[in-house]
């Protein structure tokens, strides 16, 4: 995503939020890396700026594929206001955590978002019960 945003010229901010990977994983480098090698295997020379590969990590609730409040919510809303099934592993989580920037106005409430649906409404099923609470 944020070699696309670079080669497109995309001057905005990219928020990734984490849904498991912590500070100690490495994972920007990672993600750096893989951009890197993308770039040159496009055979395009492009910098990408460093604010978009920093990764939220205030949202891993209480680990990887465990539904909290957090999840629940954001997929009843998502669900309840627009018709739109997330996930809660993946999408749901994040979801939750836009959700929180945009009500601690970390996000400006008329900021223009763009939210990547990740596509884990399948998950919803194996989740019937912890999201029935």
């Amino acid at each position: 995503m944020s070699l696309g945003a670079a080669l497109a010229g995309f001057e905005g901010r990219i928020t990734p939020i984490s849904i498991d990977q912590t500070p100690a994983d490495n994972f920007v480098d990672e993600v750096t890396q893989i951009a890197a090698a993308a770039a040159e295997l496009l055979e395009v020379d492009v910098a990408l700026p460093e604010q978009q590969t920093t990764l939220c990590y205030g949202y891993l609730g209480d680990g990887y594929g465990v539904v909290g409040d957090l999840e629940r919510s954001a997929i009843r809303l998502a669900a309840q206001t627009e018709g739109l099934l997330v996930g809660p592993v993946y999408t749901g989580r994040a979801l939750g955590g836009l959700i929180d920037l945009v009500g601690r106005g970390v996000i400006d409430p008329n900021e223009t978002v763009l939210f990547w649906h990740t596509g884990d409404e399948s998950a919803l099923h194996a989740y019937a019960n912890e999201l029935c609470r």
